[in-house]
């Protein structure tokens, strides 16, 4: 079977409805970062792609599916990348920001596919604050291929596909007759149990399938966050790292000695004026 699938640890399955039209099932996400930066942030790319991955749970009916961020670890257990805040490594951070923010499947918490796709929401975080967002299943032009696996002891198909500006690759299941998948995902005969996008720039992994039905009421429309439109919420996230940066930018203007640390405890990134020689 092809990479999509190596390093996958949790091979747990448990088998409720025999149809396998209704269920739970938890994904692991990550993220790959390639970004040129100079060598005093080596580092960085690491923490963000811990950083970045996430736990999810995809709750489905036959009609609707909810996508719900797990419990998160913010990148614990990673060592903080530290660095001099100079001009040329905050133009640098910038970058890694920009990127990082335009893939990490961390700032997804939640994704609601509605009945027969007559409705869409996704809520998203961005600098500590949510927003709710319309969206709808992401339409890919997908080629189903002749290669056959298994994964968590379903058969598996592999299907490629290209969407509006990306390459997707997935394989589902036509055991769980389901056209979903993680993070808006869908439209193939099976429920997507692995997904790759832009050569894994982001990836989802099955790591457990319950098939069972869901408690009511679970699947229902988010209503949590600040009500915006995708372009709104897309003009917030491309001046979301310019912003951060300045702001450490202008820190220099009023101390010397200034680092930054990407992956400190709680913050992904902050700054702060060092005795010299510390």
């Amino acid at each position: 079977m092809r990479a999509l699938f190596a390093g996958v640890l949790a091979i747990a399955v448990s088998v409720g409805r025999a149809d396998g039209q209704s269920g739970t099932i938890s994904y692991a996400s990550g993220v790959s970062l390639d970004v040129e930066l100079p060598w005093e942030l080596a580092e960085v790319p690491t923490v963000l792609e811990a950083w970045g991955s996430a736990p999810f749970l995809l709750h489905f009916t036959p009609s609707r599916s909810l996508m719900v961020r797990g419990r998160w670890n913010r990148g614990r257990g990673v060592v903080p990348a530290r660095f001099r805040a100079s001009g040329a490594n905050l133009n640098a951070l910038g970058r890694a920001l920009e990127a990082w923010y335009a893939v990490t499947p961390s700032r997804f918490l939640q994704a609601y596919f509605g009945e027969e796709g007559s409705s869409g929401v996704k809520v998203l975080e961005l600098g500590g604050e949510r927003y709710r967002v319309p969206a709808e299943v992401i339409p890919v032009a997908w080629s189903i291929t002749e290669q056959h696996g298994e994964h968590l002891g379903h058969q598996v198909i592999r299907a490629v596909g290209e969407a509006a500006d990306h390459r997707v690759e997935a394989w589902f299941a036509p055991d769980i007759p389901v056209s979903f998948g993680p993070a808006l995902y869908g439209g193939l005969p099976g429920m997507i149990l692995a997904l790759s996008v832009n050569e894994g720039v982001t990836t989802y992994i099955a790591t457990e399938v319950v098939l069972e039905a869901v408690e009511d009421g679970l699947i229902r429309v988010p209503e949590n966050g600040q009500a915006t439109s995708p372009e709104v919420y897309q003009s917030y996230v491309s001046s979301f790292a310019t912003e951060v940066v300045s702001s450490f930018r202008d820190m220099t203007r009023w101390y010397r000695n200034v680092e930054c640390l990407v992956g400190w405890r709680d913050a992904l990134v902050q700054c702060k004026q060092v005795r010299p020689g510390i």
